[in-house]
């Protein structure tokens, strides 16, 4: 291919991919930080985008690096190297440029979120129901007045029930009413990646700054703290130091923080010093409600009955349920030439994502004691009794696991179905079969086997 005709198709590539997020995210960012970044060519098959100044070029590669790369590699088809460069300096843009620059240098951290926080989880955008709705009180009161409503605040609800969304949602409120708001959110797993970084390299001030030198501090799927005593330590202290300061901490979780097994008691004394909330698994009108607010932002036509059958058929996990829609909708915006579906296609379409909630609809406590029983050759009433040998201890785990992921049942519900055994029975059976899947393949296979014998075709 001749160099000019590639540098077009480099520049093609390049201008796709900035559409794509341009639409992403919120528009003042990316006037600020991707409208000016233009492709000048491939070295050594590198892409190179010319972000203009050295500072700009800087925060969108410490910032926005893996927002580029997505977006490159959907509109490519490929994997695509690249690097952000600087071309000119500050003086060499216009006056009027060298403004709007000079503002967000100045302002920056406090004006535009985080990558992290997704640009449509808003409160506009969160649908309210009976399930939800007391979590969303809580949220939005702590987002009008952080550090001083509900501190610290707890929610949480199964994966895929809108804990996420709420934070982002506090996020974005605070963003756009307090801009000088100094805001982080950040997954538990990262925040214990940064503290290890932080321990090889001896540089606790750093991270320390980070995380205490702050307004808000929204930390994701606490429950990944369990058995990580030095990290708990750690953000035992960084607790203390926002809440005597007044400032704001927000937490999820899949459980009760209380039913988080090897979190130390002084952390979740601490986390009930505030407000806990959980999320319930929508009802059928807001399930449809939801369905109706994310179809209605596309511009194919998804007809109502449609949208019943996916409400009626997808009930347990607002994400499953949405991933179902964003299916037809992908079907009709590519595949069909009137861009409206049938209730009998969607219902083809949607074929494993209605098995998968039969199956979990079907399946009983009692069968998954049979199934778990006959896989390691002991008797049900082996896993029902008190005997602790070590084949009935591990086939009783397992089968607490099973009832745990493949049944809506409650803990107490399931610890009473194994001979009356305590929720916090129940708790440790299920974190030490979750350890040992990540640690013994053995282990994860023999789960993965027993789900399947039941019909379910991950174990998760």
């Amino acid at each position: 291919m001749p160099d000019n005709l590639k540098s077009t198709v480099d520049a093609a590539i390049w201008d796709v991919a900035k559409s794509t997020i341009s639409s992403s995210m919120a528009s003042d960012t990316f006037e600020s930080w991707f409208a000016p970044v233009e492709c000048v060519g491939v070295e050594d098959g590198v892409l190179k985008l010319n972000a203009g100044t050295d500072f700009a070029a800087d925060w969108v590669r410490d910032n926005y690096a893996d927002i580029i790369s997505r977006h490159l590699c959907l509109a490519a088809g490929m994997n695509v190297n690249f690097e952000i460069v600087a071309s000119s300096p500050m003086a060499d843009f216009s006056e009027e440029r060298r403004e709007v620059l000079g503002t967000r240098v100045r302002a920056v951290k406090e004006h535009v979120p985080p990558p992290s926080i997704i640009p449509h989880n808003t409160f506009e955008n969160f649908v309210v129901g009976d399930g939800n709705s007391l979590a969303h009180a809580m949220a939005l009161a702590v987002a009008k007045a952080p550090g001083s409503a509900f501190n610290p605040l707890c929610i949480y609800a199964p994966t895929g029930l809108g804990k996420t969304h709420l934070m982002h949602a506090v996020a974005h409120f605070i963003f756009k009413n307090s801009p000088e708001k100094r805001i982080v959110y950040i997954s538990s797993e990262r925040f214990f990646n940064e503290y290890i970084a932080a321990m090889k390299e001896g540089d606790y001030v750093s991270f320390r700054r980070r995380y205490r030198d702050i307004d808000v501090l929204m930390i994701d799927d606490i429950q990944f703290f369990s058995g990580k005593k030095r990290l708990q330590e750690e953000f035992f202290h960084t607790f203390n130091e926002l809440f005597n300061s007044c400032k704001q901490i927000i937490i999820s979780s899949d459980r009760p923080v209380s039913e988080i097994q090897d979190i130390e008691a002084r952390l979740v004394s601490r986390f009930e010093w505030g407000m806990s909330v959980d999320i319930q698994p929508p009802d059928y009108e807001t399930r449809l409600a939801i369905l109706a607010k994310k179809a209605s932002a596309h511009p194919v036509n998804i007809p109502m009955e449609v949208l019943d059958l996916i409400a009626r058929r997808v009930t347990g996990n607002v994400r499953r349920m949405e991933g179902a829609l964003t299916r037809v909708i992908g079907y009709a915006s590519v595949v069909s030439a009137s861009n409206c579906l049938s209730v009998e296609l969607a219902q083809k379409l949607l074929e494993d994502f209605f098995k998968h909630e039969e199956v979990s609809d079907q399946i009983t406590i009692a069968q998954i004691q049979e199934t778990v029983a006959k896989f390691y050759k002991v008797e049900v009433a082996d896993i029902l009794g008190s005997r602790r040998t070590m084949g009935i201890a591990l086939a009783r785990q397992v089968a607490m696991f099973a009832s745990r992921k493949l049944t809506k049942h409650s803990l107490e519900e399931i610890g009473k179905s194994f001979g009356g055994r305590t929720h916090g029975t129940v708790v440790h059976a299920i974190s030490s079969i979750s350890d040992s899947m990540e640690t013994d393949e053995d282990m994860a296979r023999s789960v993965k086997f027993i789900f399947k014998e039941l019909g379910s075709d991950v174990a998760r």
